[in-house]
């Protein structure tokens, strides 16, 4: 990764291995296969790392603050944290309207088909969060033995 690269919400994203396209996760529901304790850990450590310790823990709170923890939430929170000056408050969590292009109106079709249809019925936010604790725990405890 380039060092001149500014490290917005975007790029977090991409560097943590989920897409940036909301298009794409519309409609899904919270889905560990989207969002897991791996790369939400890699976030975290992205954040830890490279901006500082306290981003590192308002992500950890915008992560844990998230109602359902799916990709299309999850990607309006990261922009908005980091738009935040990755300060977590409860505007991060205002759900994102966006109406640049006809991709979005697609995207905003596709959710309210498949809600009404009862295709997103898949919630797995409790697992999500209850893995990305459990990595975050062991990273503590590998951080206080070093």
């Amino acid at each position: 990764m380039s060092e001149n690269v500014e490290l917005t919400g975007d790029v977090l994203l991409e560097r943590m291995g989920v897409g940036t396209r909301k298009s794409y996760y519309a409609g899904r529901g919270a889905k560990l296969a989207d969002l897991n304790g791996k790369n939400l850990i890699r976030a975290y450590k992205i954040l830890r790392d490279e901006v500082s310790q306290e981003a590192a823990d308002q992500f950890t709170k915008t992560v844990n603050a998230i109602r359902e923890l799916s990709a299309c939430n999850f990607i309006d929170a990261m922009r908005r944290l980091y738009a935040n000056g990755w300060q977590f408050d409860q505007s991060v969590l205002q759900p994102g309207v966006e109406y640049s292009d006809m991709s979005t109106h697609a995207e905003a079709f596709g959710i309210v088909a498949t809600t009404l249809g009862g295709m997103r019925d898949r919630d797995e936010t409790g697992s999500i969060k209850w893995y990305f604790r459990e990595d975050l725990e062991k990273l503590r405890e590998e951080s206080v033995e070093e």
